[in-house]
């Protein structure tokens, strides 16, 4: 969590052409925020729509949610019960009933009133 936080302060900072020198550096483009910096900034302070900067950041949330969205099932799929059975329909010979569970032996116990 750390990690991202202080990745996209780094990122903004490096685009802000108040501090930075590098502001004008053709790598700025492949920046995570590029698009949404660029898209705030020009609603801000001119009249012209930025639709190619919002789709750039449109285009960087859809990939990080897809890295997200993978990582999380490549985490979790081994969680999910297999369906190494086929499923029984209509025409199939194995019936709707499950089997019954099997119960653990019973113990041999005592009877409550032993004497003492």
């Amino acid at each position: 969590m750390f990690a991202i936080v202080m990745t996209s302060i780094i990122d903004l900072a490096l685009q802000n052409p108040i501090t930075s020198s590098g502001a004008g550096n053709p790598l700025m483009r492949y920046l995570p925020s590029y698009g949404a910096m660029q898209a705030s900034t020009a609603a801000g302070f001119s009249t012209s729509p930025v639709p190619g900067h919002l789709a750039l950041q449109l285009t960087w949330f859809g990939l990080a949610a897809l890295v997200a969205l993978l990582g999380f099932r490549h985490s979790t799929r081994n969680c999910l019960p297999t369906a190494s059975t086929a499923p029984s329909g209509p025409g199939s010979s194995k019936t709707d009933t499950p089997a019954p569970r099997q119960t653990a032996s019973p113990l041999a116990t005592t009877p409550d009133t032993e004497a003492h």
